[in-house]
């Protein structure tokens, strides 16, 4: 299983640029989340020197608030710089809250639940049921996380059978 999540992650990277995707690491069970949120801009690497690129800017002194009593994204993702401006104006939300907030987003920002529905700042709305290719891909990448600690741990353990075995054969 984590080889062929290794293969199926490593396809579709080209020219050396490394997307943004494999840069971020999003809070298991939020992936949906900023996949809903991001999409395809999740493919895009922050290199300058590729042809289309996530540029960091510095934070402006005064961020517009997200409503009151919404929690921002950013505080789930641990992504570089140049998603810093981006994850502070995106909102967790539960689903029925969603719709009634949707009107007091200002200019750039969106709402997002974790099951993936999205509701921007201009009337934009997509439900969870429209699961995106980013969420997906960051579903399993943090899969694959989770079994490469299962793989180091038994090969851990694998190493002490092993010693206890060789022990036990040269007692004999």
């Amino acid at each position: 299983e984590a080889n062929a999540l290794n293969e199926m992650l490593s396809t579709g990277v080209g020219a050396g640029w490394v997307p943004v995707i494999d840069l971020v690491h999003v809070t298991p069970g939020y992936e949906a989340a900023l996949g809903a949120a991001l999409g395809d801009d999740l493919n895009v690497p922050v290199d300058a020197e590729a042809p289309i690129y996530w540029r960091a800017l510095p934070m402006p002194e005064a961020m517009q608030a997200l409503p009151a009593g919404v929690q921002a994204l950013s505080n789930l993702v641990q992504a570089p710089d140049a998603l810093s401006r981006l994850l502070s104006q995106i909102g967790i939300v539960e689903r029925g809250q969603g719709g009634e907030l949707q009107a007091q987003l200002q200019p750039g920002q969106c709402l997002v639940t974790r099951e993936g529905d999205l509701w921007r700042w201009d009337g934009f709305t997509a439900t969870a049921e429209a699961p995106t290719a980013a969420a997906v891909r960051l579903r399993q990448r943090n899969r694959l996380a989770d079994l490469e600690g299962t793989i180091g741990a038994s090969e851990i353990d694998v190493a002490e059978l092993r010693g206890i075995h060789q022990d036990a054969r040269e007692a004999r």
